[in-house]
């Protein structure tokens, strides 16, 4: 969504409702897995796996920033990025195919 939008184009109204497409379907996401895994009392539940503690911080941030203030935010949408991340290290293959392009 980063590389579509256009930065001289004042209103952003299609991308603003991919945003908040995007951020329910982490937050129900983010939901899910807290209710299968638990939140932090045991070991192996949400909040043990630094990838969901990102994901947790992405998240909260972004509601916080949708609701408190009306300007866009590029810091937690270049935090954002880091989801690609997750998906690169959790598929070796594709880690490996990564390696290989840098």
């Amino acid at each position: 969504m980063m590389a579509v939008q256009d930065p001289l184009e004042k209103e952003h109204y299609i991308m603003t409702y991919f945003e908040i497409f995007f951020l329910v379907f982490y937050t129900l996401e983010m939901i899910v897995k807290i209710m299968a895994m638990g939140l932090i009392c045991t070991p192996f539940t949400y909040l043990r796996d630094p990838w969901n503690i990102m994901d947790f911080i992405v998240v909260t941030l972004s509601w916080i920033f949708q609701f408190l203030t009306d300007q866009n935010v590029s810091v937690i949408r270049s935090v954002r990025l880091l989801r690609a991340l997750r998906t690169i290290s959790s598929v070796p293959s594709m880690s490996g195919l990564v390696k290989t392009l840098i």
